[in-house]
């Protein structure tokens, strides 16, 4: 596995939405310079308001985690949304989560150098 290194603080930008949209998104964030994503395929949601409200029915959805340099997050997240169309006719949700606190093993596992460490 190639190790990524990162010298500045990052998130984890995690994106849910229709199963369609996910490869597509995927390959948005890598012209954007936003790689070492995963892709997740999901189906259903659990039974709730909440689901209801974000539009998460019974179908198939994506869920793309990627990690964003904290220098392009707001930038990225409003690409993002704007990609999936989020604030406009879709359903869909998009957040950052911070993980400069993730201990240097799980960035290991994750094949990631961070800061003074590499």
């Amino acid at each position: 596995m190639k190790k990524s290194t990162y010298s500045e603080k990052f998130s984890i930008l995690l994106a849910i939405c229709d199963d369609d949209k996910g490869p597509e998104l995927e390959d948005f964030l890598n012209q954007k310079g936003v790689g070492n994503g995963i892709l997740f395929m999901g189906k259903g949601t659990s039974n709730s308001d909440i689901a209801d409200i974000f539009g998460f029915g019974m179908s198939d959805r994506a869920i793309v985690a990627s990690l964003v340099p904290e220098s392009s997050q707001e930038k990225i997240l409003k690409q993002v949304s704007d990609f999936l169309r989020i604030e406009k006719d879709a359903y869909g949700l998009a957040m950052l989560l911070e993980v400069s606190s993730a201990t240097s093993s799980v960035l290991d596992l994750m094949g990631i150098s961070y800061g003074d460490k590499m």
